[in-house]
């Protein structure tokens, strides 16, 4: 069967390429003579072979992968920003214990209550604005990570139709061939 498919794909390639050519067809065999040169009209013009017509364009498989690439590129884009995100929430716990460094350091030198209660104040405020930066680095990841789950699975699902696009057009092809073989046989069958 296969040897068959190969067999007439050569034979159709070699009938639908326009050059002069000459073959001995058997069931079992053929045997081909094959020529540099064009098959000319009565005219002493040459036939170009015909082009296939495509339903899926270069372009759409281009289209496809520009697609992909501008996703790739956000994915990157959205790990960047991840990262400088928990860069920031890094900085801010750095920030968070120099503040609990200094507050005891203040607390060991002060011997006023109302100095203490002040910087007490102002650490509570320093610290419920670091927790605010922390909440929001936390909702940030969280969107970014949507992100990139969304990102991944759009390009998850362009590359499925990608495939199934691949093989449509293939099993398109092969119908085509299918339908032109058939069609030269009954034209041969009517001039010969």
């Amino acid at each position: 069967m296969r040897a068959t498919d190969i067999f007439n794909s050569i034979l159709g390639r070699i009938q639908d390429s326009c050059l002069n050519f000459d073959i001995q067809l058997s069931p079992f065999s053929a045997i081909i003579s094959l020529k540099k040169s064009l098959v000319k009209d009565k005219n002493g013009y040459p036939h170009l072979p015909p082009f296939v017509t495509q339903s899926h364009t270069a372009e759409d498989y281009r289209n496809l992968r520009e697609g992909n690439k501008m996703l790739r590129d956000e994915i990157i884009y959205l790990r960047e920003q991840n990262e400088s995100k928990v860069k920031l929430c890094d900085t801010a716990c750095t920030t968070n214990f120099h503040l609990d460094d200094i507050l005891a350091k203040v607390q060991d030198a002060a011997t006023q209550d109302s100095f203490t209660e002040a910087v007490e104040l102002h650490y509570e405020q320093a610290n419920i604005e670091l927790q605010k930066a922390l909440r929001e680095r936390d909702a940030n990841i969280s969107i970014l990570q949507c992100n990139i789950k969304t990102a991944q699975e759009v390009a998850h699902r362009l590359n499925k139709e990608l495939i199934d696009i691949k093989a449509k057009h293939s099993d398109q092809i092969a119908v085509l061939v299918k339908e032109h073989r058939t069609e030269v046989k009954k034209w041969k069958k009517r001039f010969w």
